[in-house]
């Protein structure tokens, strides 16, 4: 897969009157960092984020809501308020140079003992099940990276990351009222970068880390699967959407095996994995009723079970559009997003046929993952 940088500028009008938002996307992400760069998307957010630290007392005052993250295909920066604010901040004489500032030396040793920190905190805590098998299976060190390359990376070698990578967007998306649109001339970065992530069984010792010796186990099992990943979104809601869905129901409801679980599609490089993730102690019945019920889709998955999740869907897509300038994705990752138009395509019977695929995976194919006193992938 390789992920062109687009030139795009895309203003949107706002639902709720007065209110407005900006978002800035890098693209790339942690799937295109290679040996050695492995955590320095997510080290340069931190960076990128130092532009506008003399501006916080005024992003307070107007009760501006700012931030950014880093994902496996993109960087994120974007901020949200009332939208007459909004455009004075992109009016201000600096303008979209806030990203641009180049680092002072002592922000990046600060920065990345912080994101050394964040690091330690992930592979101390049961979510590490996730950050070891995604290493162990599909070379993917997710944007939180590898220790080793975040350590020695220098001050000089991380300005030319940054140079490289965040001095010129990919897409830009405002929304607003019609009067507030963003016009600014900007350059936008052509480039193309390969994913990194694929599957490959890595079986090298050295990249698992775990510090955790909770008694409370993180079961993660998992299965790979070719599907469209809005049709796995939708399946997973029909097994575990409300404590009245067919997987919560028997497990925690009847059984009170669980506080809570879930079902969830995860893209790794271009394949999907499909997870069930729950925390409890009751480790092997969970996975004994699990086993059962996930078996009988014909049983659980019934029309009125359909029907009623497909209005949820309707009804949050309108919800989504009604509150549009918080919602980045419905614009600028349509592909990945349950709109109106692709559910108005699905029937009872084909989604039903795709639950059965992904039960008979689970039957037939899964592997158990776990963190607790020990990790297992």
């Amino acid at each position: 897969i390789h992920y062109e940088r687009i030139e795009m500028i895309v203003n949107k009008k706002t639902k709720i009157k007065g209110m407005g938002s900006f978002f800035v996307e890098f693209k790339g992400g942690s799937q295109v960092e290679e040996v050695g760069e492995r955590g320095l998307s997510h080290l340069a957010e931190h960076l990128v984020c130092k532009g506008w630290d003399h501006l916080f007392p005024e992003f307070t005052s107007l009760n501006i809501n700012f931030n950014a993250y880093t994902a496996q295909d993109k960087v994120l920066f974007y901020w949200s308020g009332l939208d007459d604010e909004i455009t004075k901040l992109l009016e201000r004489k600096e303008g979209l140079k806030i990203l641009t500032r180049k680092p002072t030396r002592e922000e990046f040793d600060i920065e990345k003992k912080i994101v050394l920190q964040e690091y330690d905190d992930c592979f101390s805590d049961t979510d590490a099940v996730y950050y070891n098998f995604s290493r162990k299976y599909f070379n993917n060190y997710q944007p939180i990276g590898f220790r080793k390359d975040i350590e020695d990376i220098t001050y000089e070698e991380m300005l030319e990351f940054i140079e490289d990578r965040f001095t010129k967007p990919t897409n830009i998306l405002r929304i607003g009222s019609s009067k507030n649109k963003f016009t600014e001339e900007v350059t936008f970065l052509k480039n193309k970068r390969k994913s990194n992530i694929k599957y490959q069984v890595n079986n090298d010792p050295s990249i698992i880390e775990y510090n955790s010796t909770t008694d409370n186990p993180r079961i993660a099992d998992w299965i790979r699967l070719e599907m469209d990943t809005r049709m796995i979104s939708l399946v997973c809601k029909l097994w575990t959407n409300g404590l009245e869905s067919p997987l919560k129901k028997e497990i925690r409801e009847k059984r009170g095996l669980v506080y809570r679980l879930s079902m969830s599609g995860w893209r790794q490089g271009n394949e999907e994995q499909v997870i069930f993730d729950s925390s409890t102690k009751n480790e092997e019945e969970v996975r004994k009723v699990f086993a059962d019920i996930i078996s009988r889709p014909e049983e659980y998955i019934t029309p009125e079970r359909y029907q009623n999740i497909m209005s949820c869907l309707t009804n949050s897509d309108k919800k989504n559009d009604f509150m549009n300038y918080q919602n980045y994705d419905c614009y600028m990752d349509k592909e990945n997003y349950l709109t109106l138009d692709y559910l108005d395509k699905l029937d009872y019977d084909f989604v039903l046929s795709q639950a059965k695929i992904i039960s008979d995976k689970f039957v037939n194919e899964i592997r158990y993952a776990s963190a607790g006193k020990e990790l297992v992938i």
